[in-house]
């Protein structure tokens, strides 16, 4: 999808009588603003033509494209300003507020904490229910690194983005646990269990 235009494009201007028209579209294309916009008085000098027909009043006719939208024709008198403010069509960024840059570090430090706890409970598991060290490891780097992935993907979503994330977590660690005891049931240790 192509990126929207800012500003404004003079696709055809006319200055002068209805029987007597001057093509000033480039004249007006070099008055065009950096910024997009365009503001003149509406007189033969303003386009640097000769005056099509002098002590006649005149008109200026523009078909003009704002922002990559459909041409608008716009019409204005001998002696008038001629003005077109250009809106930009890509919103304003918003700027944290203090209690917006707060609530984002809260949101960070919960789920630090909770990624964190299922990192440890993922080592333990791997430690002392499998007895691999290597296995422990593995889990907690795997359960630190999806917590980063969700907390900056959801950090909008907030709190109400934990309720899933705590499940899967806590479903992915029963999935495992089915999973070891159908491959080998003597694999885990669940004796552990009883030290708990």
């Amino acid at each position: 999808m192509p990126s929207q235009v800012k500003g404004l494009e003079v696709l055809k201007a006319f200055y002068g009588t209805s029987q007597q028209m001057t093509d000033v579209t480039k004249e007006v294309k070099k008055l065009v603003r950096d910024d997009g916009s365009l503001s003149f008085n509406v007189n033969a000098n303003s386009f640097g033509v000769l005056d099509p027909a002098p002590g006649v009043k005149k008109t200026f006719q523009a078909n003009i494209s704002i922002n990559g939208g459909n041409p608008t024709l716009m019409v204005k008198e001998d002696g008038e300003q001629f003005a077109v403010n250009i809106p930009d069509p890509t919103p304003p960024k918003q700027e944290d507020t203090t209690g917006g840059a707060i609530s984002k570090i809260l949101w960070y430090v919960l789920t630090a904490l909770i990624g964190t706890y299922f990192a440890i409970s993922y080592y333990i598991f791997g430690t002392s229910v499998v007895g691999s060290s290597m296995l422990g490891i593995i889990l907690a780097v795997i359960m630190a690194s999806s917590t980063l992935t969700f907390a900056l993907s959801s950090s909008s979503l907030g709190v109400a983005a934990l309720i899933p994330f705590f499940l899967g977590s806590f479903i992915f660690q029963l999935l495992l646990v089915f999973a070891a005891s159908l491959y080998d049931p003597t694999w885990i240790n669940f004796d552990v269990l009883k030290t708990i």
